[in-house]
C-alpha cells in the first residue's frame, strides 16, 4: 500500500511521536510506502529530540519519505503558526501525486483537522486515531467538541477505545462498525516493539563514562526519560535521592530543555547531587535502547494522572521497552495499575514505588545499589515476561494493521 501519516514525528519527543516512528519504520520494512507529513522542524526547542546530522538519515528508514511543514513568511494578527493549514496543504499535494491508497493520522490537533481537510479534498480514505489527552481532555472543550465529533464521523475508519465507545459510539454519533476491527493480538498495534531487533538484553550499551564528572561503571545508574513533570514526579525522584548516600550511584536525566531544566538543576543542586548527575536532551527513537542498557534502573513514578490529566489517559512506553531490554524498573503505583504492567507483579518484574511516600521510595532506590544483582534479577525476569507475552506479536500487530487499513478503504468504497 502508499500510505500517508499525519502526525507527530521525531525531532518532537514523546509517545505518539515515538509510536510513530516504529509504526512508519515496520510497515516500511513490510514493503509499503510510507509518506509522513508532520511539523517535527518546527518544534520548540525544549522538546526538540537531539539528533546528530550523521544520524538523520535514520528519520527515513526503508520505504519511508518525510516531508516537514516549513515556517511561512506572512505575518498574522494575531500571531499563531497555522499548522492544521500547511500540514494539509503539504498533505494534498503528496496524496495527489504519490496517488496514496489510505490516510492515517494521530493526534487531533493539528493532524487529525489537517487530515479530515485532506480527506474533503481527496476523498481518500481515512483512518483515524487518537491520544489519550485529546479524546479525553480537549474532546471536553466547548470550542472544540463539535470540530472532533465531526472528525469521527467524516472519517471512514476510527481507532478502537474504550474512550471511542463511551464519548461517540453510545452517544449515537458514530456506528460501532466505523470502529476499527481488532483481534486479540491485533489491539497491540499501537504498541509496534520489536523485541528481538530494537529493544533486547543484546542492544549496543552507550559509554556513558563522558557524561559524568568521575565515572565508575561499577556503581548503579538510575535514568529518568520524559518531561520534566508533576505528572511523572521528577521532583519526587530527586527528594528520594537526597536521602541515599552520596557517591554510591548516579542520576541521569533523558529530558527537555528550557526553564523547567534550569529549575530541575537548582533542585538537584539543592540536595548537592550535581556531581552525580546528568543531564541529556530527548533522543531520537533509536538510540533510546542503548541509553537504556547502559543504566541500571530506569525510574518511571507516575502514580495516577489526577490532578493532570484525566484517568486512564496516559501510559509509559519506556517503562515496557526497558522490560524487553532486560533493565529493572521502579514503577509508580498508578502506572502499575495499567495495561499489561497490571499483568506483572511488585518485585518479580519491576519494583513498585510510591512517590509520595519518599522514604520507601529511597529505601526501594538504596536496595538497589547494596545488591545490584536484585536490579539485574529483576530485569532478567522482566524480559522473559516480555518475550513470552509479545512473542510473534510485532509480525501479528504489523499484519493487523494493514488489515484495518485495508478494511478502512473498502469502508470508504461501500
Amino acid at each position: 500500500m502508499k500510505i500517508c501519516i499525519i502526525g507527530k514525528y521525531p525531532p518532537i519527543e514523546g509517545g505518539v511521536s515515538t509510536y510513530t516512528y516504529w509504526l512508519a519504520k515496520a510497515l516500511g520494512e513490510n514493503g509499503n510506502r510510507v509518506f509522513v507529513v508532520t511539523n517535527a522542524n518546527e518544534a520548540g526547542f525544549e522538546y526538540r529530540e537531539d539528533i546528530l546530522p550523521k544520524e538523520a538519515h535514520k528519520l527515513e528508514p526503508k520505504g519511508v519519505k518525510v516531508y516537514n511543514t516549513s515556517p511561512l513568511n506572512r505575518k498574522f494578527i494575531p500571531s499563531y503558526s497555522p499548522f492544521v493549514a500547511t500540514l494539509a496543504g503539504l498533505a494534498i499535494e503528496i496524496v495527489r501525486k504519490e496517488k496514496i491508497d489510505a490516510i492515517y493520522s494521530n493526534y487531533l490537533m493539528p493532524y487529525g483537522i489537517a487530515a479530515y481537510i485532506v480527506k474533503q479534498a481527496t476523498g481518500v480514505p481515512w483512518f483515524l486515531d487518537h491520544a489519550g489527552s485529546d479524546i479525553t481532555n480537549l474532546f471536553d472543550e466547548p470550542l472544540l467538541n463539535p470540530v472532533f465529533v465531526d472528525l469521527f464521523k467524516k472519517a471512514d475508519m476510527v481507532a478502537n477505545s474504550r474512550h471511542v465507545y463511551k464519548k461517540l459510539v453510545k452517544p449515537g454519533f458514530i456506528p460501532t462498525y466505523a470502529i476499527a476491527p481488532l483481534s486479540k493480538k491485533e489491539v497491540h498495534y499501537n504498541k509496534i516493539i520489536n523485541i528481538h531487533r530494537d529493544f533486547s538484553p543484546e542492544s549496543h550499551s552507550l559509554n556513558l563514562f563522558p557524561h559524568f564528572r568521575r565515572f565508575n561503571k561499577k556503581l548503579p545508574v538510575f535514568t529518568f526519560i520524559g518531561k520534566i513533570s508533576e505528572l511523572k514526579k521528577t521532583f519526587n525522584f530527586v527528594e528520594a535521592a537526597s536521602k541515599l548516600p552520596r557517591g554510591k550511584f548516579y542520576l541521569l536525566f533523558i529530558t527537555e530543555k528550557g526553564l523547567n531544566l534550569i529549575k530541575l538543576r537548582n533542585f538537584i543542586s539543592r540536595y548537592d547531587l550535581t556531581e552525580y548527575s546528568c543531564f541529556l536532551p530527548f533522543q531520537p527513537p533509536w538510540k533510546m535502547p542503548q541509553f537504556i542498557c547502559a543504566s541500571t534502573c530506569i525510574v518511571a513514578p507516575e502514580s495516577q494522572e489526577m490532578p493532570y490529566l484525566p484517568i486512564g489517559t496516559h501510559f509509559s512506553r519506556i517503562s515496557l521497552e526497558a522490560m524487553a531490554c532486560g533493565r529493572c524498573v521502579l514503577l509508580g503505583e498508578g502506572m502499575a495499575k495499567k495495561g499489561l504492567y497490571s499483568q506483572y507483579k511488585d518485585g518479580k518484574q519491576f519494583l513498585l514505588v510510591d512517590p509520595q511516600d519518599i522514604e520507601d521510595f529511597a529505601r526501594k532506590m538504596l536496595r538497589i545499589i547494596n545488591h545490584p544483582s536484585l536490579a539485574y534479577k529483576i530485569g532478567k525476569e522482566a524480559r522473559m515476561s516480555v518475550e513470552k507475552q509479545f512473542h510473534g506479536l510485532y509480525t501479528e500487530s504489523v499484519k493487523g494493521f494493514i488489515k484495518i487499513l485495508y478494511a478502512t478503504v473498502l469502508k470508504a468504497k461501500a
